[in-house]
């Protein structure tokens, strides 16, 4: 398990300035320059979180600086950008979600969330017009290879294409999900 390095001092932070630029407004333009490049460069990679990616590059350059004066003599936006494929590497190797240590608290047992369910469900099929609520009661009928064939003569039925079949799919679900979700809303509240 790694440790974790001390955070950096204000005196670290004018170090790293420094290795930037002798000149101090214009290392903090550099700095500047540079954060935004490495919020492009995690953002680019499309990494949650590139202000705050950018931010433990910094940190980690800073930290590498104490570690090694020797640093100095390289160029400081080359070493942050090896630094940022690290960080982004870790980032990548890091678990997304963290699983709940508890169960949630409900009022309603599962049985009860499912009738609750299940009656809503019934409630939003039966106002879709009778062509949509067969169609997507045909839709999610059979299993696996069954499932294959009903779709596609689905579609030859209605003479859409598969594409076509799965947008109108789509749109009803999305209908379906709406009307569910404000039935279940009203029950709860």
């Amino acid at each position: 398990m790694r440790h974790k390095p001390p955070p950096a001092t204000e005196e670290d932070f004018s170090s790293f300035l420094a290795w930037l630029h002798p000149d101090p407004e214009i290392a903090a333009t550099l700095y500047l320059e540079l954060h935004e490049k490495l919020h492009f460069f995690f953002a680019a990679r499309r990494c949650l979180h590139s202000d705050e990616l950018a931010d433990r590059t910094i940190d980690r350059c800073i930290q590498k600086l104490r570690e090694d004066e020797t640093l100095a003599g390289k160029n400081a936006v080359w070493y942050a950008k090896s630094v940022a494929i690290f960080i982004e590497k870790e980032y990548w190797a890091a678990p997304r979600f963290q699983p709940l240590d508890f169960e949630p608290v409900c009022a309603a047992s599962e049985g009860e969330k499912q009738g609750v369910l299940g009656e809503c469900l019934q409630q939003c099929l039966n106002r879709l017009p009778p062509e949509e609520r067969n169609l997507i009661l045909d839709y999610y009928e059979h299993e696996k290879s069954d499932k294959i064939q009903d779709r596609r003569g689905a579609a030859n039925l209605l003479d859409k294409s598969p594409g076509a079949l799965r947008i109108k799919m789509f749109r009803i679900r999305r209908k379906l999900a709406a009307w569910v979700e404000g039935c279940l809303g009203g029950t709860t509240a």
